[in-house]
């Protein structure tokens, strides 16, 4: 039950991480304004936000202009869900509390790491 969390917070993390390298990109505001497609600017309903399965589901196409949106994003989203398994499996030592709260520093960490790469 713990990798499926880790696997959807890696996904909704990696999306994050999407959205921010793009919005710093633009130089718009990580904290205001809803997503829009990079082609032609519609704002995006809350089902073309999923992590991987819009992505899937539209076939790598915006759904309002058609246009490919790149696979850039589904990548991003499975490398940080990866990541965030792989370093939970190879986690050293017993699972109590102070280790727990190190994981999770550690997976916050990874999402900073994400972003620069």
């Amino acid at each position: 039950m713990l990798i499926v969390a880790l696997i959807l917070s890696g996904m909704i993390l990696g999306s994050f991480i999407n959205a921010w390298v793009w919005r710093e990109k633009t130089g718009r505001s990580i904290a205001k304004g809803r997503s829009i497609c990079p082609n032609c600017k519609h704002q995006l309903n809350w089902a073309d936000l999923v992590p991987i399965f819009s992505w899937l589901a539209l076939r790598g196409k915006c759904r309002y202009c058609k246009k490919p949106v790149s696979k850039q994003y589904p990548i991003v989203e499975l490398a940080t869900a990866a990541v965030f398994v792989i370093s939970y499996l190879y986690w050293p030592g017993v699972m109590d509390i102070s280790n727990k709260i190190l994981l999770i520093m550690w997976l916050l960490s990874l999402v900073g790491l994400m972003t620069l790469f």
